[in-house]
């Protein structure tokens, strides 16, 4: 490991310097440079400050700290293009730097008689050895994503320009996307309410729509969902119904297509857990089962739970590192993101308490039956001593 020398953040008065960045320098063969190249990071060329004038080292650190340091820009995108073009920038700045440095004389290791800003050579050695290794990786793997067609860093989700393997736009218009897909996803429901008239028309109208709320969201769990668990890694490129109507959603949570594994996990274990336990939930509603509302209780913390870390998750992101999976328009992040997930906290809350109040209401009652039945107990007990006494 090549140790490199300190260098200023990319805004050098507004960063926190690094002691000590290492980088492995036995890059080998192409199949173990190109992850390398391909899992640095760029900074998007409107966040460039001007370089002093004076200075001509300035432009060459803050575009070298874009390119090599992780750390530095740690919520920014990965995209290959953009990275190409920042090595281009960059092998300008080298030149000017190395053009320089000839000039003044490679031997002097005392910066501080120059006023150009230059560092001795020995502190620009890390600099220009990462270059030469990498630069020209980063123009063989653009020029055969080019001639292959990879549009996997051109899409419009958000964070730009992060990679989604496979992506293929969809290319069914979306009103005939949304059109089959939301009369799919409501069929559950009619059938459902159907079926809760004909085999218990006593049903109040709350147990009704419980009924047809967890009709709803067995089908969600165990067939929309179960199909994001089974072609996560492929989704993006898919034009199936679902799949399309997945990336359309995506467009809220680019999450879905880069097979994050926090949602794979929380969608798998919808498809394992809560799908079986909506389904059984709904026939005990129709049958009257006394598991109701046991099973109504832990599928209503699940989802109250689940939600709770989807949401979190990714505004922490956003909060803390700046990364944003949403798209900013208030149809992506105020409709498709909290909207369309805002039903399962408020229906959730609703039949939580309602399970609540059935349960304690049950526990009540058995402890009235339980203090009559220890009373009557008593009194009999009484009775036989008083007839006992007689007898004698």
């Amino acid at each position: 490991m090549y140790q490199l020398i300190r260098f200023p953040g990319v805004l050098r008065d507004e960063s926190t310097q690094i002691p000590s960045i290492e980088l492995d320098l036995n890059l080998g063969e192409r199949r173990y440079k190109e992850p390398i190249v391909r899992g640095s990071r760029y900074c998007a060329p409107g966040r460039l400050v001007p370089a002093h004038a004076n200075n001509i080292l300035e432009p060459a650190l803050r575009l070298a700290g874009l390119l090599y340091v992780d750390a530095l820009v740690p919520d920014e995108p990965r995209t290959l293009n953009g990275y190409a073009v920042l090595l281009g920038l960059l092998t300008t700045a080298i030149d000017t730097i190395l053009k320089h440095l000839a000039a003044r004389g490679w031997e002097y290791e005392d910066d501080a008689a120059f006023d150009d800003g230059l560092p001795a050579m020995a502190v620009m050695k890390p600099v220009l050895i990462w270059i030469g290794l990498t630069g020209p990786e980063a123009h063989w793997i653009v020029m055969a994503d080019r001639d292959a067609g990879d549009m996997s860093s051109i899409h419009p989700y958000y964070p730009q320009g992060i990679l989604i393997p496979h992506y293929a736009a969809n290319e069914t218009p979306l009103p005939q996307v949304l059109v089959p897909f939301v009369a799919v996803l409501l069929l559950p429901i009619p059938i459902a309410f159907v079926t809760s008239r004909l085999i218990k028309p006593s049903l109040g109208g709350l147990d009704r729509f419980a009924v047809c709320w967890f009709a709803l969201g067995a089908f969600l769990h165990c067939c929309f969902e179960s199909y994001f668990v089974w072609n996560h890694a492929t989704l993006a490129g898919l034009q199936s119904l679902f799949a399309q109507a997945w990336k359309e959603y995506a467009l809220s949570d680019s999450r879905y297509l880069t097979s994050d594994p926090f949602v794979v996990c929380v969608e798998a274990l919808s498809v394992m857990i809560w799908g079986p336990i909506s389904l059984s939930v709904t026939f005990a509603i129709l049958s009257g089962s006394r598991l109701r509302h046991p099973l109504q209780l832990i599928i209503c913390v699940g989802h109250l739970y689940g939600v709770a870390l989807y949401y979190s998750t990714s505004l922490a992101e956003r909060a803390l590192v700046g990364t944003l999976h949403s798209r900013p328009e208030v149809l992506y992040f105020w409709v498709y993101y909290v909207g369309f997930n805002a039903p399962w906290v408020v229906v959730p809350l609703i039949l939580l308490v309602q399970s609540l109040r059935a349960m304690s209401r049950a526990f009540q009652a058995l402890e009235e039956k339980e203090t009559a039945e220890a009373a009557l107990a008593s009194r009999k007990g009484d009775a036989a001593t008083s007839e006992g006494k007689k007898t004698r």
